[in-house]
């Protein structure tokens, strides 16, 4: 049965670290309220996800982990095949996934370990020793929407996580009509401006590139992106990596159209503090850090998936030396001539620069820790790339921002921070960013009296979000709804 009379649910996200780590938040928010949770995880991420959920896990509940396999061009996806991803998992883990949910619904076939879809855990004792009740429902990835088709086969109900922000949600219902009136894919230079909910108007270029013609496999795009919106709808429920107060007027507005429920800021639910376990002596960037003065330090990273070109690394690296900000530069190591990833980063970066800056500034091209990055005291502001997790992070630790959106949803997170929010400074995006913007941004965001405001709102906004997951907090209060849904539907079944 399954940990302390509670439901069993399967937890699915789409194999990307900004798509996964929500949901292993999730799940272990659901865990800490006796839900047994099965967690189905591409192999190679196996091992950073089960230590994330060992560190922190309260053992009120139980995870297990059932794992598939990708190809390894997917292991790490980048802007150029994540539709190949999608495509992949839709046309080749249906059926995969299908048996791993036929074999959850039966116990006994848990305990035995097939070896087709070996399954361990997270918690001490043998694998044996789980014997969850069968799944009362799969909760699974806004980009996983074709999984609705294997909770009907189970006659079992679907919960939707949507990582993106409510007005994500919003704008993919509305793209819906958009379609049938003949609008989408948009022309690259449409300049009739949009509306959504609770939003300000804004004009085609900033939609997600599924939307505008010209981009790379605009046709399948399309039609693949608009599948998924329709499929949405058919979950039971909507789960928005949100704080209502965030985002309420578009929030009500969805709740009129389907059952919405805000759960986020999912990075840092539920108090975990094992976010922040990162010894200071063991990594890089906090060494760097605990020898700069308070606000100071202004911390640059465009996410996991997208790679700056070249030409545009050495024009950020020019700008920011000019601006003589200190910064903690995070990296992804982008790729030479021969297609293979560059052995020393220097070589993009202006002849010297290294030696130049070492004493304000650190470039760095591995693995960061960046919501303690975020949360220390040295760091005054943030460049990003509008992600939503990474908005979220930084709202969360009161961290004001400059906003450089690159690719899908992140052209309206930067409008929202900018024009709605006011807590973050625009960069006048071109295709390639030249020294003399970077400077002025890096330059209005850090020097002193120039962006009180931004620094007031976020830091009011960073007491909202946190409110949200106190108890009795907004975010708080629907996984108490969410859990009690849960184990109804496990006491129906019993």
């Amino acid at each position: 049965m399954a940990a302390r009379g509670g439901a069993h649910v399967v937890a699915f996200p789409f194999p990307t670290k900004g798509h996964i780590l929500p949901m292993v938040q999730l799940s272990k928010g659901l865990a800490n309220h006796g839900i047994a949770i099965t967690f189905v995880i591409a192999t190679p991420h196996l091992a950073s996800v089960r230590a994330l959920v060992e560190e922190s896990f309260e053992d009120q509940g139980q995870i297990q982990f059932v794992c598939f396999e990708i190809p390894p061009q997917f292991v790490d996806a980048t802007f150029h095949n994540f539709l190949d991803l999608m495509r992949y998992l839709e046309q080749d883990k249906q059926e995969e996934f299908a048996g791993i949910v036929q074999q959850l619904m039966a116990p006994d076939v848990i305990a035995s370990n097939q070896p087709s879809f070996p399954i361990s855990h997270s918690s001490s004792g043998s694998v044996g020793s789980f014997r969850f009740s069968p799944p009362v429902c799969i909760i699974s990835d806004m980009l996983l929407n074709w999984t609705q088709d294997t909770s009907d086969a189970f006659k079992i109900p679907r919960y939707c996580l949507y990582t993106c922000p409510a007005r994500g949600l919003s704008l993919s219902w509305h793209g819906i009509d958009w379609l049938n009136q003949g609008l989408v894919p948009f022309p690259p230079d449409a300049q009739e401006r949009l509306e959504i909910p609770g939003f300000p108007p804004f004009l085609p270029i900033d939609l997600p590139e599924g939307f505008k013609q010209g981009t790379a496999n605009t046709k399948f795009h399309v039609q693949q992106l608009f599948a998924n919106f329709e499929k949405l709808k058919e979950a039971k429920m909507v789960l928005v990596n949100t704080v209502y107060e965030l985002e309420s007027g578009i929030i009500a507005g969805l709740q009129k159209l389907h059952r919405i429920l805000t759960v986020g800021p999912l990075l840092l639910s539920h108090n975990d503090k094992s976010l922040f376990k990162v010894d200071a002596n063991e990594n890089d960037c906090l060494h760097f850090l605990i020898q700069q003065p308070r606000s100071s330090v202004l911390y640059i990273c465009f996410g996991t998936i997208f790679t700056l070109p070249t030409k545009q690394l050495y024009e950020l690296a020019v700008g920011l030396e000019a601006s003589g900000v200190r910064f903690l530069w995070v990296i992804r190591t982008p790729k030479g001539e021969d297609g293979n990833l560059a052995p020393d980063i220097a070589t993009f970066l202006p002849e010297g620069f290294m030696e130049r800056t070492k004493d304000r500034g650190l470039v760095y091209t591995s693995w960061a820790p960046q919501i303690q990055i975020l949360a220390h005291p040295a760091v005054g502001g943030f460049l990003t790339h509008c992600g939503w997790n990474s908005v979220m992070e930084s709202i969360s630790m009161g961290v004001s921002m400059i906003a450089w959106p690159l690719w899908a949803d992140q052209m309206l997170n930067a409008r929202f921070c900018v024009d709605v929010l006011n807590i973050a400074i625009a960069v006048d995006k071109k295709e390639i960013v030249g020294a003399e913007e970077v400077e002025r941004v890096v330059r209005l965001l850090m020097e002193d009296g120039t962006n009180e405001i931004v620094r007031k709102n976020v830091k009011e906004l960073s007491k909202v979000v946190g409110q949200g997951i106190e108890p009795g907090g907004s975010s708080r209060k629907n996984l108490d709804i969410l859990v009690e849904e849960l184990n109804s539907m496990n006491l129906l079944k019993q």
